[in-house]
């Protein structure tokens, strides 16, 4: 039985003028197959899909894969029977020492580069994908709500953080989507701290940002708690990035192009005369995995990419102030026919 993402795959290769490929990414071989492996090969020709993988993975493969399974020595006489002359692979993640030994073993193969193949299937996300999304999500945030249950002067960024993953853990996560950023004082102002020893302070700001992975699907928030004694001038950028936020939301919608959120995000910044203390981009796509294409940002090569419902964003402005701190609001949202399902809304 063929998937509809293979049936996309095919149409896309078709648009290419190519009709049969060669993947071997562990996550684009996840996503087509919904297999979990450490190593093993798609073929896909018009009218054929199947999986190669070594021994470790056959009986799992054949058990679990809706697709024809072989093992990974039939894939040379395979392609001889199939009379397959031409593949295109992904390029962008094979390496110039790999590709010059495909084509020393496979010397009547014309090899076809066409770098990151899946990004513009994967950035769309169907209604399972979705929903494994927000599962994710969920989790995700009863974490965090049970980690800041913690929160007293003396307590360190690693006690919640890890407080954090275990929560995740003990309910399903398979791993974290990253190492937990949990900063306080003048530690949030860098944008990616790693979670230390640093005990929290009666005046710090304290900026968590966390996700976790379930059901193999990625999930991401910050939110930055402000406290009755933090300084103004972080309670300055809070207003700000939060007004940042609102501006980029209000842009993200089918039919919008990627600067223009940016764009809206960084007048609110400028107007404040802050934007200088905003480093990195606006977001990026997730899924499978934390960053995806596209990247927010009006000055990068997906500046250009119009969103299409299904995609699913991050939204995270930030501030920082060296020696002092920082700010960061992100949500995760979906692109729906109307604008977004924020899936952070409510926190």
């Amino acid at each position: 039985m063929r998937s509809h993402k293979i049936d996309r795959l095919n149409m896309l290769l078709q648009s290419k003028g190519l009709d049969s490929c060669l993947l071997e990414d562990p996550m684009d071989l996840f996503y087509l197959s919904g297999l979990s492996m450490s190593a093993g090969s798609l073929l896909l020709t018009p009218q054929t899909a199947t999986l190669f993988v070594d021994s470790r993975y056959i009986e799992m493969a054949k058990q679990q894969s809706a697709m024809e399974v072989l093992l990974l020595d039939k894939l040379k006489r395979t392609l001889i029977d199939r009379k397959v002359t031409c593949l295109a692979f992904d390029s962008a993640k094979t390496t110039v020492e790999k590709l010059q030994h495909k084509k020393q073993e496979y010397r009547d193969i014309e090899w076809v580069a066409f770098p990151h193949m899946l990004k513009t299937l994967r950035v769309i996300k169907d209604a399972t994908e979705q929903d494994q999304m927000r599962e994710s999500a969920n989790l995700s945030k009863k974490a965090f709500q049970h980690a800041i249950e913690w929160l007293e002067e003396g307590v360190t960024e690693l006690d919640i953080a890890w407080r954090y993953e275990t929560y995740c853990r003990e309910r399903g996560a398979a791993a974290m989507a990253f190492d937990p950023t949990v900063a306080f004082g003048s530690n949030s102002a860098f944008p990616h701290h790693r979670a230390s020893k640093k005990k929290l302070g009666k005046e710090d700001v304290i900026l968590i940002d966390v996700g976790c992975k379930l059901n193999a699907y990625a999930s991401d928030m910050t939110r930055t708690l402000l406290g009755p004694h933090v300084h103004a001038d972080i309670k300055k950028l809070d207003e700000i990035v939060k007004r940042a936020h609102r501006a980029a939301l209000k842009h993200c919608k089918p039919g919008a192009k990627i600067k223009e959120i940016d764009i809206a995000a960084r007048e609110e910044m400028r107007t404040a005369g802050m934007e200088s203390l905003f480093i990195h981009s606006l977001g990026h796509g997730i899924g499978l995995e934390t960053h995806e294409y596209p990247l927010i940002n009006a000055n990068r090569q997906d500046a250009d990419v119009v969103l299409e419902e299904g995609m699913v964003l991050t939204i995270e402005p930030g501030l920082y102030l060296p020696g002092h701190g920082g700010v960061r609001h992100e949500d995760t949202v979906i692109i729906t026919s109307h604008g977004v399902d924020n899936l952070y809304g409510d926190l």
